[in-house]
């Protein structure tokens, strides 16, 4: 059997073991639609647009977190989904137009205890690593911007928060451990909830770090609808700044985020994973993608 081959058998045994997981956990697997009357709104993530028929175009999701935040809105309890995203525009060396995404939601579990379900979630793929947490300040919140412009090699009209986010990735690329960042900047919170820490407002977001690479995106995660719809709002100016489209507001989804118990959500890079898992370098070579 070929390399290629084998890693499609590892892949479909990785896909086992994360159901197992779940299963273990009494998390509920859903299956929601791929194809949404709205496109999910990030500042830079361009979704596609599907013309389902002559009259009405949907759009591709990029993430299944808004239908599954409406079913935890319905009252349904501990969900998660293996689900193939797309996103326009995105293929390089760790990124690719469609990929598989594991995503899930627990009510009512510490911020803190959620991250340490996410790093033996991780172990599955990677195997008995250690993990630490840093917060986002302690890795950027010292250096000026000249200081992260020499750093990163960047350009002074990427903005700030693009040269942190590029530093962060850089600083730990030679980490041998699961790195969480974690206590995001407010105007980095996304879909996450705020608190006051030490006179200061930070985002309960986290991201998960393996030798410089994301794996893992999560909050505790925001339910009120008012505040996000600002938040939706100034994504949209944001995006017309960068040149691109401003997407309308799904408004049942607003609705329904005002709806969300206390809760904490995660998607993981399922395909980044296995790349990893096996010591490969790019997305692009380590599976076959077209026969």
């Amino acid at each position: 059997m070929s390399p290629e081959f084998d890693i499609l058998v590892d892949r479909a045994e990785m896909l086992a073991a994360v159901r197992a997981f779940f299963a273990d956990r009494s998390i509920l697997e859903v299956d929601c639609p791929a194809i949404q009357s709205f496109p999910q709104l990030d500042r830079n993530i361009d979704a596609m647009e599907v013309f389902i028929s002559e009259k009405e175009v949907g759009y591709l999701h990029t993430s299944p977190e808004y239908a599954m935040k409406c079913l935890l809105a319905k009252g349904i309890k501990d969900i998660y989904q293996l689900s193939h995203v797309y996103r326009k525009s995105e293929k390089g060396t760790i990124h690719l137009p469609e990929f598989m995404m594991a995503e899930w939601y627990r009510i009512a579990i510490c911020y803190l205890k959620f991250m340490e379900e996410v790093a033996d979630f991780l172990r599955l793929f990677l195997g008995p690593l250690q993990a630490k947490w840093v917060t986002y300040e302690s890795i950027v919140g010292h250096l000026t911007e000249e200081a992260l412009l020499e750093k990163v090699s960047g350009k002074k009209e990427w903005g700030r928060e693009a040269l942190e986010e590029l530093y962060i990735s850089l600083a730990l690329q030679g980490e041998k451990e699961l790195v969480f960042v974690y206590d995001y900047p407010p105007s980095q919170g996304a879909l996450a909830k705020t608190y006051w820490k030490e006179g200061k407002e930070v985002a309960k977001r986290f991201e998960c770090f393996y030798k410089g690479i994301e794996l893992a995106n999560g909050y505790h995660e925001l339910n009120n609808s008012e505040e996000l719809k600002k938040r939706f709002i100034k994504i949209n100016q944001e995006r017309k700044l960068q040149g691109k489209e401003a997407y309308p507001l799904d408004s049942t989804f607003l609705e329904n985020v005002g709806k969300l118990p206390d809760c904490c959500g995660v998607s993981v890079g399922f395909d980044r994973a296995m790349m990893l898992r096996c010591n490969k370098k790019s997305l692009q070579n380590f599976a076959i993608r077209d026969c």
